[in-house]
């Protein structure tokens, strides 16, 4: 018998490690977008909020991932949550670390002129086609883009558990936009793997307890 509860241990851990490094399921959800950093130039982070399909709130602010797409702020769209993959994983880099609202002005700039910095070297880092910007903005942007490009992605892949894609459409079905969102503040939910593996768990203290007895 202890031969068999080992091996239903063994069966756990693996469907544990498997289930838990799945990439993020898409999740449905409202956001409601409010404002936006601009010079009337270019822009930078937008602000707004919603309540993801698990309770939790999406993070305070958001970056675009396309420069030929415009989306009207105010306004309220629905979204589409992904799993970010590839260089979309240094854009979430450059959010997580040089985010004005999360990180404060980058030194020798303001806050307005770090937030566009960061979006320009979001765009840049993807590969849109660039907007014009303050020549300031672009110094500082040129500077993250350079240092982004040193992360790893495998080195980056814990940036899929706390942000995410929001595919953006009207609320009539239209496309409008992608965001980035999410970010520190984000409460990660339990896995599904670690209830899986506590209830087994559960169940083997009890084989166990009938045998003794």
């Amino acid at each position: 018998m202890r031969k068999q509860q080992r091996k239903i241990i063994i069966c756990l851990l693996v469907i544990a490690a498997f289930v838990s490094f799945l990439p993020l399921a898409a999740h449905a959800y409202t956001v409601n977008l409010t404002s936006f950093q601009t010079d009337g130039i270019t822009s930078g982070e937008i602000y707004g909020s919603g309540t993801r399909e698990n309770g939790e709130s999406t993070s305070p602010f958001f970056f675009c991932l396309e420069t030929q797409v415009n989306v009207g702020v105010p306004g309220t769209y629905n979204v589409t949550e992904t799993t970010l993959t590839d260089n979309f994983l240094r854009a979430a880099w450059l959010m997580n670390n040089y985010s004005p609202t999360w990180n404060g002005a980058y030194s020798g700039y303001n806050f307005l002129q770090t937030g566009e910095a960061v979006q320009y070297a979001i765009w840049k880092t993807i590969g849109q086609t660039l907007p014009v910007a303050p020549s300031a903005v672009i110094t500082l942007a040129d500077t993250l883009f350079s240092l982004a490009g040193t992360q790893s992605l495998e080195s980056l892949t814990y940036l899929q558990s706390s942000y995410y894609r929001m595919n953006l459409t009207t609320l009539a079905g239209a496309p409008v936009q992608d965001l980035i969102g999410g970010g520190p503040s984000r409460v990660v939910p339990i896995p599904a793997a670690v209830w899986l593996l506590g209830t087994g768990l559960i169940g083997l203290v009890g084989i166990r307890r009938r045998m003794v007895k």
